[in-house]
């Protein structure tokens, strides 16, 4: 008899442009989670307001875009309980530090370990922001 009690994975969008870095995140993660992968911010917009991913891991330099559009639509729409993962080697830019002094966003620098990866994402996933309620 086949089980039937299969637990779905959670879903983690991976918005990056390089196809490279794309295929390495991809294969890492798929065998725990259900990994998607937007290469534009309009994509990710899309794909954030359709698919509702439980984490998205967003890379900050998205060719002539900014991960920092993503950033908003997420705010904007409140898709997820958990802050993004940033994954960028240019971790100076202001906007990105402010997200993650406040605490909208976690940065995990590139290059990153698999290890790394893995253990960001899984904390992060294990993560929930406080609610309305939690807050009183």
């Amino acid at each position: 008899m086949a089980n039937t009690d299969v637990t779905p994975k959670l879903r983690v969008l991976l918005v990056e442009d390089d196809r490279d870095v794309a295929s390495v995140v991809c294969l890492a993660l798929e065998d725990f989670f259900d990994v998607s992968h937007a290469a534009t911010a309009h994509s990710a917009r899309l794909a954030i307001r359709s698919a509702c991913p439980d984490l998205v891991l967003l890379d900050w330099h998205l060719g002539n875009d900014s991960g920092q559009a993503v950033l908003a639509e997420l705010e904007l729409i409140g898709s997820s309980s958990r802050p993004p993962v940033i994954i960028t080697s240019g971790g100076e830019d202001e906007p990105l530090l402010e997200a993650v002094r406040i605490g909208s966003a976690c940065h995990l620098p590139k290059p990153f370990s698999i290890e790394e990866l893995v253990r960001s994402v899984t904390r992060q996933l294990l993560r929930r922001k406080p609610s309305q309620g939690d807050l009183k």
